[in-house]
């Protein structure tokens, strides 16, 4: 049986491929952001940018879902529109989920509270 190609993997190769992924790391940290705004939800991280209309939310829920995304916690809110969802990580969820409450009425929140 074959070893997995990662365990042949040297020492320095391996602080090599550490080092050169730092810098996508570090801006991955900070362009992290989501923006509320009229008509959208605008989600950053990184080189990835979504657009989500605000007018196609169905839910909001509470989660500690692992899977990637473009949240840096594992507390999270997974927004639902249309058939798609994106795990976010806002720093102030109250007041997010009520930016999202004011401009969609009838959102459901599963597990939060805008209060």
């Amino acid at each position: 049986m074959q070893p997995f190609a990662i365990a042949r993997l040297g020492g320095a190769t391996m602080l090599f491929l550490a080092l050169a992924s730092l810098p996508y790391m570090v801006w991955i940290l900070r362009t992290t952001y989501y923006a509320v705004k009229a008509d959208n939800l605008f989600v950053h991280s990184g080189p990835f940018r979504r657009t989500v209309p605000l007018a196609s939310i169905s839910s909001l829920r509470a989660t500690r879902n692992p899977r990637q995304a473009p949240a840096l916690s594992l507390d999270r809110i997974e927004v639902r529109y249309g058939s798609k969802r994106v795990l976010v990580s806002p720093r102030d969820k109250r007041r997010f989920v009520r930016a999202i409450e004011e401009r969609v009425p009838g959102v459901k929140l599963d597990g939060i509270s805008a209060v």
